[in-house]
């Protein structure tokens, strides 16, 4: 998946089918299928992107010509979406949840969750290296929610070389991560 090169590519390049990929990932996203019915875009006037073979109409249906094309605006709707969320560390978790859980239809589960995190970090300047030491946090005490940190932890590692993080900063926060992923595991083997 490239978050970065497609879609601002088509941003820079063709705004006004960028502004209608968006709305068709969208669309796409929050019906979990690719396939989207024409009727669903029906005030959208598609030809800027159908002439520049960006989307293709298909028995009343429409559809991105590019999959690579798709999981990048499909993920920047969902990195939308849980920066909505972003503040209520609870309601993250189970957006996150959620999105992982879509994203398998628009690519691999953890790749497109990792795309996610990296838009959220890159193009939304969001402490996602502190937001994993928070679910760190949470399993850590007393016996705490474990569910949320291992939903976050394979995408995080997946995300974490595409991250610009200060050094000193996630030495703070991969102390939590390393003990909490370390005690699941000594948990796990007990």
């Amino acid at each position: 998946m490239t978050p970065y090169t497609t879609r601002p590519n088509v941003e820079r390049s063709n705004p006004q089918a960028h502004s209608i990929l968006r709305c068709a990932a969208e669309v796409a996203f929050e019906r979990g299928d690719p396939i989207i019915p024409l009727s669903s875009l029906e005030s959208v006037d598609l030809q800027p992107a159908l002439n520049s073979g960006l989307l293709a109409v298909n028995d009343n249906s429409v559809v991105f010509t590019d999959e690579n094309l798709l999981q990048a605006y499909a993920a920047r709707h969902a990195a939308d979406k849980l920066g909505l969320v972003w503040e209520d560390v609870e309601a993250f978790a189970t957006s996150f949840n959620n999105i992982e859980r879509h994203g398998f239809k628009f690519g691999a589960r953890r790749e497109f969750g990792a795309a996610v995190l990296i838009l959220l970090a890159m193009d939304d300047q969001r402490d996602v290296v502190g937001r994993m030491a928070e679910f760190a946090h949470m399993a850590l005490v007393d016996d705490g929610e474990r569910g949320a940190f291992w939903d976050l932890y394979p995408p995080f590692c997946k995300a974490f070389p595409m991250l610009i993080i200060d050094a000193d900063h996630f030495a703070l926060a991969s102390d939590v991560i390393i003990k909490a992923s370390a005690k699941d595991m000594i948990w796990w083997e007990a």
